[in-house]
This record gives C-alpha cells, structure tokens and sequence, in this order.
C-alpha cells in the first residue's frame, strides 16, 4: 500500500468507529507516511486499550476482511489479511514486549482526525528502537536482523534523530517490562538495549551514529544482565 491507499484504507474503517480513541502507526506503514519508503505490504496499529482494538476489529469483520493470527501468548495481537500478500497486525498496548508509553504518546505525530479517531505516526526515535529488536528466525540463532527491518532502519537514520530520547525511552521500556506482571520473561529487558547496540554496531560503518549512544546501550545490557544473575543466585 503507498500513502494515498494506507489513507483511504484508515478512513474507510475508522468511521465505523462509534468511540473515541487514538490509534498509533508504527513499522513500514509509518516509514512511507514518513516518506522514508514508497509503500508497505502490512500495516501495523498500536492500541491504547482492548476496547478501542475490539471495536477496530469488528470493523475489519464488517468489511470481510479475515483473520488470520489469533495471537501468542507473549504478545497481545491480531493479524488480518488486507489482500495476497500483506495483513495489518493490532497491538495492545504494543508489540511485545515494549508497550507504548506517555513519552512515546508525546513525541508521536498526529496524522489523521476520522470523526471520533486520532490517528498518530510514532517519531522516528521510537520507531528505530522498534525495529532493531526483532530477529531474522532464519538466521542462526536469530541473531541477525531481518533484511526489510535493516533496510527502514538505514532510512530512519538519514533523519535528525534524538538520541538522549532514544536513551531515555530504552530505560524506560525496560523499567515497564521489569515492572510489568505480564511480561513473564524478565530477560527481555536486557533484550531491549542489547539488540539496538548489537543492530546499530552492525551498521556502524554505514552511517552516521554516535559512538557513545552504542556503548552506552552495550554497558546498559551488561548491567541489566549482571543484576539478573546476582537476583538467580
């Protein structure tokens, strides 16, 4: 879908919509609203409450669209088929296992106002520390990162990105997770400043990142994992 289509798809289905609520873009959709990519196959929303995602869902089943992933018990989340090839994923209260958070709400970008529904784009900070966390399964080990996240990752830092935002939001992404009883593997909140550095360093030839923002996400990791180990023993 390019923006003209993501647009028309959002309006159409957020009429329907009887109660007011924010609906947040993340991942691929939010790149090409950002003019970063020329278009997305899937179309990724985060929700601030299983009510408002209940509703957007009831939606998608008026106009036939079916679902197609049910969600993991890690990750609170429903895929739809939008047509061939691409699905919008609904997440509440985001994809696991960061959740969306007051500063995340602050920095995102109102786009669209659909009678009762606000529609925001996270800023670009938010949605590069989304995409280096998740994991090439092909890999070994799932190490490394998956080629479409590590092509939006290379266009989303040709921006003028905040990098203390980014800092300060890692540290608060894994407060939430330490905090949260939901979250039942506390070892992602190591995860969370792990795989930024890990992805970051692999790019760090390519493009124009602070060094002292890698290491510090590198010691963060490492502090994080010794605090686990002193809790195991």
């Amino acid at each position: 879908m390019n923006v003209k289509e993501i647009e028309v798809w959002l309006k159409e289905l957020c009429q329907q919509l009887e109660e007011t609520c924010n609906i947040y873009i993340f991942a691929g959709a939010a790149l090409a609203l950002k003019n970063l990519k020329s278009a997305t196959k899937d179309i990724d929303l985060i929700f601030e409450n299983k009510e408002d995602r209940v509703a957007f869902e009831k939606a998608l089943d008026a106009r036939g669209y079916k679902k197609t992933y049910k969600g993991h018990p890690k990750s609170d989340h429903t895929g739809w088929s939008l047509n061939a090839s691409g699905e919008t994923h609904l997440y509440c209260p985001g994809p696991y296992p960061f959740r969306i958070t007051p500063s995340m709400r602050k920095r995102s970008n109102p786009r669209f106002i659909f009678r009762h529904v606000n529609v925001f784009v996270l800023a670009p900070e938010d949605l590069l520390l989304l995409k280096t966390y998740p994991r090439d399964t092909n890999s070994d080990e799932a190490k490394h990162m998956r080629p479409d996240d590590v092509s939006d990752i290379k266009a989303l830092l040709t921006m003028d990105l905040n990098w203390t935002a980014i800092r300060k939001e890692i540290d608060a992404q894994v407060r939430n997770i330490i905090d949260d009883p939901n979250v039942i593997d506390k070892r992602s909140a190591r995860r969370v400043p792990n795989r930024f550095h890990l992805g970051l360093s692999s790019l760090k030839s390519e493009s124009n990142i602070p060094t002292e923002v890698i290491l510090w996400a590198k010691r963060r990791s490492k502090s994080l994992e010794r605090k686990r180990k002193s809790i195991d023993r």
